[in-house]
């Protein structure tokens, strides 16, 4: 939530990059299927909640898991 708090404009905004980050940081306890599932829902919500389409939600998601 910290890394995009210029980008929260209402509770809910925020309560999404919060528990998105929630959700990232649990998933990085199951090791490397963690990390690629966390960096796949990071990204993915976070376009998401940036306004972006579903092609681009889904390209910076799968982006996103090979990074993670």
């Amino acid at each position: 939530m910290a890394a995009n708090w210029d980008k929260i404009d209402n509770f809910w905004e925020g309560l999404g990059y919060f528990a998105s980050g929630g959700v990232q940081g649990g998933l990085a306890t199951l090791g490397s299927v963690g990390w690629v599932a966390g960096g796949f829902l990071s990204s993915a919500a976070n376009t998401f909640l940036d306004g972006g389409s579903w092609e681009n939600t889904l390209k910076n998601g799968l982006i996103g898991g090979v990074a993670g």
